[in-house]
Order: structure tokens, then sequence, then C-alpha cells
């Protein structure tokens, strides 16, 4: 990715990705992000929606492609805000398949502003 504008886009996409994908109340919202699965979590959507670009995927294999190839971190995200008290009384069972299908939505936007403007 050579564009200044779209790197700046996807690291911005990527840490709302983040915040959204550990299924956080309002009150993690005004909390500072940036523990080590969020930051892990980053890196691996980064990787999978660059690599999704490279092969000028369609859209609709985002959500798919970023659940299956960041699922550990997905889950370390979760836990760390659980952890945290940041997520509520959830567990990660409980709240896992609402942080997957925020985590797919929003990777699907991040891509779709990203790569396909």
């Amino acid at each position: 990715m050579s564009n200044p504008l779209q790197r700046a886009a996807l690291a911005c996409a990527v840490a709302m990705l983040t915040l959204a994908a550990a299924n956080l109340p309002a009150v993690a919202q005004r909390a500072k992000p940036g523990g080590p699965a969020r930051l892990s979590m980053e890196r691996c959507v980064s990787g999978v929606l660059s690599q999704l670009a490279r092969s000028q995927s369609p859209e609709a294999r985002v959500g798919q492609a970023v659940l299956s190839g960041c699922d550990k971190q997905l889950r370390a995200t979760l836990q760390e805000s659980i952890r945290a008290g940041e997520a509520g009384n959830c567990t990660v069972d409980s709240c896992l398949a609402l942080a997957r299908s925020r985590a797919s939505r929003e990777a699907t936007a991040a891509y779709r502003r990203s790569f396909r403007s």
C-alpha cells in the first residue's frame, strides 16, 4: 500500500475495529486502548486486510477472512477487556458471538473505506 492517506485510514479503521471487536461498553470507549492483545489484534487485522487488498478480494470475503485469521487475537482482546473491567458482565464464551459479528462488520467497513474507494 503506497498511499500515506490509505495507510492512515487503515490504522484508524483497525483501531476502531479493535475496540468494537472487544464488545466494549461506553466506559471502555473512554478508556485508553493499547493493551498487548489489542495491539496484536490491530496487527492481525491490518495484515489480513492488506492481503485481501493485494489479491483484490471482494468485500464479501473480508469478515470471514478476519474472523478466521484473527480468532486467537480476538479472543485475547476480549479476555483482556474483561480482565480490565471494560466488558461489563461478559465472559469470553457469552460475548464471543457478538464480538465476532461486530469485528466482521467493522473489518468490512474498514476494507471498503481503505481499499475499495
